[in-house]
């Protein structure tokens, strides 16, 4: 990554603006071909950078950058900010219409998907190998498509890791020692007097840290599919 104070700068301007960039030609596109999809929106300009560096960065350096959640939860309250405001004086159907081109859900959904999916990833944070730009980017999510299918999108990238996980681990040990690891850890949760504190490979590998940012991909893919789980 990049770590002069102008090269951030510059990271940052970029962050700021490529929504602005690909909207009006995104939009354009949509209108051209007639698409007429969940994501024929402005928002999905602020998505799909945002998933794009966060995938690249966090599996190529472990981290997901500042630049692009902060600016992700800036663009999402401003866009869901506009709609609001719009909507207070404009008629109901060029309200409709400019929330419909927006992708805005209303600065109060928006609020409250960006607070739900930080407090769900601050319970688990440094518990199960989570980092800040885990936070920030489920924040960033909740801000951009609120908070039901903020959940629904945690849910799936902790699905999806957790099978990346269990299929590394049985490469490592073999898929017999990890279905004993298995046994012998869900017995100590049940039933503690009968089975003593495990020291496995499985609890061991369980607290190395997974680079999430592509199973945020996958979640909030499989998520705008409809797969949803509220």
């Amino acid at each position: 990554m990049m770590n002069q104070p102008h090269q951030r700068r510059t990271l940052w301007r970029i962050g700021a603006l490529t929504p602005a960039v690909l909207a009006p030609i995104w939009i354009a596109l949509n209108w051209a071909f007639d698409m007429h999809t969940s994501i024929s929106n402005v928002m999905a300009c602020v998505l799909a950078p945002l998933l794009a560096v966060s995938a690249y960065t966090d599996s190529r350096w472990r981290i997901i950058p500042n630049f692009a959640t902060y600016t992700a939860i800036v663009w999402a309250l401003a866009i869901n900010g506009t709609a609001s405001v719009v909507s207070q004086s404009a008629s109901p159907a060029v309200s409709q219409q400019i929330q419909t081109q927006l992708g805005a859900i209303g600065i109060g959904q928006s609020l409250l998907g960006m607070l739900a999916c930080f407090t769900i990833m601050l319970v688990f944070y440094n518990r199960q190998g989570f980092g800040g730009g885990d936070l920030k980017i489920a924040a960033a999510l909740g801000a951009l498509l609120g908070w039901q299918l903020g959940i629904s999108i945690l849910f799936w990238c902790a699905v999806s890791a957790a099978a990346f996980g269990l299929f590394s681990i049985a490469r490592q040990i073999g898929p017999i020692t990890l279905l004993s690891d298995l046994v012998q850890s869900l017995g100590h949760l049940a039933f503690r007097a009968y089975f003593p504190p495990t020291h496995s490979r499985l609890a061991q590998t369980m607290h190395t840290p997974i680079p999430m940012g592509v199973f945020f991909v996958i979640g909030t893919t499989v998520s705008l599919m409809g797969y949803t789980v509220l």
